[in-house]
Parts: structure tokens; sequence; C-alpha cells
């Protein structure tokens, strides 16, 4: 099993990570990631210890505790195919978000419609009901009020 070990101190050296966890049983490899350019740490490597029980082990105990000034951070490695699958699952889950959040606009824009039409519909209903009970009631009263218009 391989771990990843965080911030690690820049003056620690190899040998001197791979005592901390040989503490836990055998450390099969043991390497702290090299700038290329300066030469100087890039405070984190990799141990990895064949027994996963002796790796746990090491990660509970060595994760938060201090060598050389600083305080480690300790949990397992992923692999390329673990990082990769990690991200693929970010990607569909904010695809199925981005689709989700078009569909609900698009029911939203619909109920919109909906109601204008409903709406539209009240007021030509409320106008045709008004016209038909004018002419109704100019047809009731038809002559009432004439002797007033023929002045």
């Amino acid at each position: 099993m391989k771990l990843l070990v965080r911030n690690i101190a820049r003056t620690v050296k190899e040998e001197e990570l791979k005592a901390a966890f040989e503490k836990f049983g055998t450390v099969q490899s043991c390497s702290i990631v090299i700038d290329k350019e300066t030469g100087i740490s890039k405070g984190f490597g990799f141990v990895e210890i064949p027994n996963p029980g002796h790796c746990k082990a090491a990660m509970k105990s060595l994760n938060g505790k201090e060598l050389a000034g600083s305080l480690l951070r300790v949990k397992k490695a992923e692999s390329a195919e673990d990082r990769e699958a990690k991200e693929n699952k970010a990607i569909e889950k904010k695809e199925a978000k981005a689709k989700a959040k078009e569909e609900a606009k698009k029911a939203e824009e619909q109920r919109k419609e909906e109601r204008q039409e409903e709406r539209l519909e009240a007021e030509e209903s409320a106008a045709i009901k008004s016209f038909t009970s004018k002419t109704k009631s100019y047809g009731k009263n038809k002559g009432v009020n004439d002797h007033i218009w023929k002045k």
C-alpha cells in the first residue's frame, strides 16, 4: 500500500522519513519529491508498506505527528486510475446538475406560458361576458330612454 506524506520539512532526508515509518513495519520504498531545477525537496513524498495492517497503523500514528519541526499529513496515495475515476465522477455530477437546472428552467418557462394563456383566456372570457351583457341590456332597455334622445 502506498502512502502520500505531505508537509515534510525541506531538511528531512529519505532515510529519516523511512526510519519514521519502519517503526510500523517493513518499508518497501520511500521517496521524497525533489524539484529538478533547484534540487530542493518539494515537501512531500511517498512511502510504500506492503502489509496493509502495518500501513494503516503507520498512517494513523504518523498523521499529525511532528518530524523535524513540521506536522506530517499522511494519507493513502491515489493511483492514476483512482484520480481519473474521481475526476470523471465529478464531471458527471456537474453535467447532471447542469442538466437538472436546464430542465427546471424549461419547466418554469412552460408554467409561465400556461399561466399567460390562462390569463388571456380569462380576459377574453370576461370581455365576451361583458360585451354580451351590455348587448342584452341594450335590447331590454330599448326605447326606455328614447324620449331623451328625440329632442
